[in-house]
């Protein structure tokens, strides 16, 4: 598990769980768009880009982000799908009562104008609204940075096939 401390004195803690679930749905949806001629208009209205929650919980100045789920992005009208999140974060609660959504995010190199749109429009709280704006913290981006380039690459058509089946 990632630990880090903010500026702000929170100390955040992010179990690897969450960076592979977001890899791999990353991973998923761009193995899709390459393989998939119907999926060409999502591949240049969204650019592959994911979206989902992650979930947690916030005992007094810790933050620990336990796992995320994925949202379904609509990228012709910008928006997320309500229902489909209400329904993930019930099934949620049933299984993990104590935890909560404690934000959301979305892969990309940078913020997207549509961020803010979903951002306003879900009314999500990124985790760093918990105590306003937080410096960025380089030694924790270079652990995640690290962990993620430990991960496996794969590139086999038969692992191709059997991944999207």
């Amino acid at each position: 598990m990632a630990s880090s401390s903010s500026g702000s004195g929170l100390t955040f803690k992010l179990h690897p769980l969450v960076i592979v679930n977001i890899s791999d749905h990353h991973t998923r949806v761009r193995a899709q768009i390459q393989h998939s001629a119907s999926a060409a208009p999502l591949a240049e209205g969204g650019g592959g880009r994911v979206f989902g929650c992650v979930i947690g919980v916030q005992r007094g100045r810790t933050v620990e982000i336990f796992n995320s789920f994925e949202l379904l992005y609509d990228p012709l009208t910008h928006s997320l799908d309500r229902s489909f999140l209400e329904k993930k974060q019930e099934l949620y609660k049933k299984v993990f009562p104590n935890f909560y959504i404690l934000g959301w995010y979305s892969t990309g190199s940078e913020a997207q104008e549509s961020d803010l749109q979903i951002h306003k429009a879900k009314k999500l709280i990124v985790v760093c609204a918990y105590a306003g704006d937080i410096p960025l913290d380089n030694s924790f981006l270079r652990q995640v940075s690290s962990l993620l380039r430990r991960l496996p690459a794969m590139e086999s058509e038969k692992f191709q096939d059997d991944f999207l089946m």
